[in-house]
């Protein structure tokens, strides 16, 4: 009986240490960016400033572009399969609509995580990234938590004017405290369609009204650290409206729909 039990325990052990690699990886939260390396023969570190955040079925990443401000984003549907995240990317700012994926093999840290992406192609080139994140957000719920794509977008002007942008695609997203919105826009002089981004932490108080502050963006001497109001009415749980007051006394309003 005394040699049976060290062979119980070690089959104990064995069963559990299986048990728990094969038990599926959440990666729901709100991540930064805090190391990228890029290796093609060697290492090279990439300094970039990024937000991802992961709902129970939607990822969006946002960072400004390495030469200007002006965005690097993508929105993806996500799932897991065999230990690695699957990400079902289709929309990105440098193609649009698009269908694409990335397979990532994903190590739960202290922190946060840490993601390897293999032949990733950059000017031609291959390279193996891995990025490492730091969890930042904080458990909370909202009315406007999820994934929003706007419908509408219009400036209102003192005199009541109305002026409709009618080629505009943004996305925005909401999760623990955090946001990211990018879009991509006509440059009707240049005729090409840049984009843009902001990202930062959000508050409601109560559930129509919410005070945003990016904390990266595009638009850096008018919006980064500087509290952003908005008045939010939602006419159903999958829909909501709202609406800023500039400082010329104008108003944006912008209408989201929920993706589901």
């Amino acid at each position: 009986m005394k040699n049976l039990l060290p062979l119980l325990l070690a089959f104990f052990l064995v069963k559990c240490a299986s048990r728990k690699e094969s038990e599926p990886i959440n990666i729901v939260g709100v991540y930064s960016l805090m190391k990228q390396t890029l290796k093609n023969g060697k290492d090279s570190l990439v300094e970039k400033k990024q937000l991802k955040i992961y709902t129970d079925k939607y990822m969006m990443y946002a960072s400004p572009n390495p030469t200007d401000s002006l965005a690097n984003y993508g929105i993806a549907t996500y799932k897991i399969d065999d230990g690695k995240v699957v990400e079902n990317i289709f929309y990105t700012s440098g193609y649009g609509d698009r269908k694409d994926s990335a397979i990532l093999k994903v190590e739960k840290t202290v922190d946060g995580y840490k993601q390897v992406i293999e032949d990733v192609v950059i000017e031609n080139k291959k390279y193996t990234s891995t990025e490492e994140y730091d969890s930042v957000g904080k458990a909370t719920n909202t009315p406007l938590d999820g994934v929003w794509k706007q419908t509408t977008r219009m400036h209102v002007d003192t005199k009541g004017d109305t002026l409709v942008d009618e080629v505009q695609v943004q996305f925005k997203i909401y999760k623990d405290g955090y946001f990211i919105w990018a879009n991509t826009y006509e440059d009707s002089v240049l005729k090409k369609y840049p984009s843009a981004f902001g990202y930062g932490t959000f508050e409601m108080d109560g559930n129509n009204k919410a005070t945003e502050i990016n904390l990266n963006s595009t638009y850096a001497v008018s919006l980064i650290s500087k509290p952003y109001e908005i008045d939010i009415e939602f006419p159903d749980k999958d829909s909501y409206k709202q609406t800023h007051l500039n400082t010329d006394g104008g108003k944006s309003i912008e209408v989201y729909q929920r993706l589901k």
